[in-house]
């Protein structure tokens, strides 16, 4: 999200290519999705036309849709709109799609080539590219590289870390996309709210959340997500979005949950748990709770 607010593109108008269509590629496209419905107000059918896949065959089109996974099937193309490109041809693909962001799911080492960047960035003013493959030896591209094709241009994260990469004097930040940054604060939002139920938008606030504290915002030389190191006080700002939206959702039933911004902080604070060795204290049974607010290890408890 971070990125396409840097590139400035509206996300409704977006066109994504996921290289790799298991079900780490197929779960992006359908976060993807819905995010373009429930932000932009477009019926998931029209949202899912923005969003290509890549696998073995080639592009993926009806043509093979007996071989399709649940989740392929629902991003299949009609056979006639890629009948005059060789379907395995990432870089002919790359040339009907145009694609504004490019998604590496497919341990296909060195897939994002010189050729693929170059073509990428002709059509776009800044690709958005993330090789996303574990380990570090199967990453699709290699952010030096990304960045020298792309003339500086490029967007870039990945999925394992990598140390920041220098191109014409500019140091720049490579942001490692890192579930570790909102699983935590997702969950917590959830306990804390009570929430009967994770929505769609419950989700979306979260990526909102952490995409709004992105470093990339105020500077372009900055990461495109916040560093790890920062995933406590990432996993409080997204719990308070998950928290805010199941309210506004009514499906919390908390009913001690503060309206205002700072307090809510501060009540989500109170309850983290902090990683530290306190001493023992002996208590009365009747005077000990076992609710959320209070549980050992919160600051609530010392």
């Amino acid at each position: 999200m971070s990125a396409i607010w840097v590139s400035k593109v509206e996300l409704n108008d977006i066109r994504m290519l996921v290289y790799g269509a298991g079900s780490a590629g197929t779960g992006i496209a359908d976060q993807v999705r819905d995010a373009m419905a429930e932000i932009g107000g477009v019926d998931k059918e029209v949202a899912k036309k923005q969003i290509w896949l890549v696998d073995k065959p080639g592009i993926l089109t009806l043509s093979l849709s007996d071989s399709l996974t649940n989740g392929q099937k629902p991003y299949a193309r009609p056979n006639e709109e890629f009948s005059d490109i060789e379907h395995k041809s990432l870089i002919q693909v790359i040339q009907k799609v145009k694609p504004h962001i490019l998604i590496g799911t497919s341990t296909h080492k060195g897939a994002f080539t010189e050729d693929v960047v170059r073509e990428m960035s002709k059509h776009v003013e800044r690709p958005i590219i993330f090789p996303l493959s574990n380990p570090t030896k199967l990453v699709e591209g290699q952010p030096e590289d990304i960045y020298n094709w792309s003339s500086g241009k490029a967007l870039i994260a990945t999925g394992s870390p990598f140390k920041p990469v220098e191109f014409e004097g500019n140091k720049y930040v490579v942001a490692e996309c890192n579930n570790a940054m909102i699983y935590p604060g997702i969950g917590l939002g959830c306990v804390l709210s009570r929430a009967n139920t994770l929505s769609d938008a419950m989700l979306i606030a979260a990526v909102h959340a952490l995409a709004a504290e992105a470093p990339a915002l105020k500077d372009p030389n900055q990461g495109l997500l916040s560093d790890v190191k920062d995933v406590r006080k990432m996993s409080m700002k997204v719990a308070c979005a998950v928290i805010k939206k199941a309210v506004e959702d009514r499906v919390a039933t908390a009913s001690d949950i503060p309206a205002s911004r700072e307090e809510l902080e501060a009540w989500v604070e109170e309850q983290m748990w902090d990683p530290v060795y306190r001493p023992l204290k002996k208590v009365h049974p009747g005077t000990a709770s076992r609710d959320a607010k209070g549980q050992v290890g919160s600051k609530s408890s010392q």
